[in-house]
């Protein structure tokens, strides 16, 4: 397995591993908890969700 592909699948693994400590959480608390960037964050949610590893949802906030 090339070097990429070990830090993918241990970035991924991190993801469900928050996700399954802490439950329902947006991409960017998911990125701040395990230190991965935001855009990889959600690159990896989108395999994950074409893996049906995971399901997604979206949400509106109005923010003051």
């Amino acid at each position: 397995m090339a070097f990429l592909e070990k830090v993918l699948d241990m970035n991924t693994e991190s993801i469900l591993t928050h996700l399954k400590k802490h439950g329902q959480l947006l991409d960017a608390d998911i990125a701040k908890g395990t230190g991965i960037a935001l855009d990889d964050v959600r690159v990896l949610l989108k395999e994950l969700r074409a893996e049906k590893a995971i399901s997604v949802c979206s949400m509106t906030t109005f923010k003051d």
